[in-house]
């Protein structure tokens, strides 16, 4: 098994395993590999525009964009982590907690570079690419996607392509969607 497979397992496995008290679901313990991910088709090509585009609102790309356009969190935690390509450098995981809104940022320490890995929406009053925001319907979902890739209890995921890496989950509460969380994968 390769290296960077390896690493995205360990990334996966280490940032599922973080607390989240005020998140809204936890993510599934059965994590994919890179080995497991689909091959590029317009279906998926069509999941991979959404992983990329699909928040329909400006993020921003560095902790201080973020803070720009979002303000100061409600809460933040750092984690320390331990750079998997120089165990002498700490990086830390950002999480910042909005209303509506949490993020997820890998801020590697060596380039000062801070990498979104994930952004889970669970209020309509951020917009969703194609309307798939909180409130949608699983029906709807489907109707965009197809038949999920995965599914356990009451969240469905669709695996991105190779070149995207990562996956996108919606949640689900009395027929209609309660989160919607973009995970990128990071190397």
């Amino acid at each position: 098994m390769n290296i960077r497979i390896v690493f995205l397992w360990l990334v996966a496995a280490a940032l599922t395993a973080c607390p989240r008290e005020e998140a809204p679901t936890d993510q599934p313990e059965n994590e994919y590999m890179l080995e497991s991910l689909p091959q590029n088709d317009a279906r998926r090509e069509k999941i991979n525009t959404f992983m990329q585009e699909g928040p329909g609102f400006v993020i921003g790309e560095s902790l201080s964009e973020i803070k720009k356009y979002h303000g100061e969190p409600i809460r933040q935690n750092i984690i320390d982590r331990q750079n998997i390509h120089n165990p002498e450098l700490t990086d830390q995981i950002y999480e910042l907690y909005y209303e509506g809104l949490f993020l997820r940022v890998y801020h590697v320490s060596a380039t000062d570079k801070d990498i979104i890995i994930l952004v889970e929406v669970t209020s309509d009053e951020y917009p969703v690419m194609w309307d798939l925001t909180v409130g949608t319907t699983k029906e709807k979902v489907v109707e965009a996607f197809g038949e999920p890739d995965e599914t356990n209890l009451d969240t469905i995921r669709y695996l991105a392509g190779e070149f995207v890496m990562g996956f996108v989950e919606f949640t689900f509460k009395d027929g209609l969607c309660s989160r919607v969380a973009w995970h990128y994968l990071i190397d």
